[in-house]
């Protein structure tokens, strides 16, 4: 602190793949056969991401699900979270995002 002359705070945030759909089944489908698609694409990833393993920290559910996992993160003291949204297409990734703002934004505002 004294080296710049400035206070040093961190904000606490998390960048987390996003797959929403209106249920949580569709919703991990996609998440697993996005990691798949990519995993033939770079062989890092066949070494380090099981498909079926795409919760933990990632968002991925039904709108409900992932409003209660922003929740949760704001609780632990998560000041902002990146969103990657993942899915087959273009289209699909707008549809996600719209989703999201539709339901999501309202419930955790």
């Amino acid at each position: 602190r004294e080296r710049y002359s400035r206070d040093l705070r961190l904000e606490v945030g998390c960048l987390s793949p996003t797959s929403i759909a209106p249920t949580d089944a569709q919703a991990q489908e996609v998440a697993e056969a996005t990691v798949r698609k990519r995993q033939q694409e770079a062989d890092w990833l066949k070494r380090t991401h099981d498909p079926r393993d795409i919760g933990g920290a990632n968002l991925v559910g039904s709108p409900e699900t992932i409003a209660a996992k922003v929740r949760e993160f704001a609780s632990a003291g998560v000041g902002f979270i990146g969103m990657g949204f993942i899915g087959h297409s273009v289209d699909q990734i707008l549809d996600e995002m719209a989703l999201f703002a539709e339901k999501v934004f309202p419930a955790v505002s």
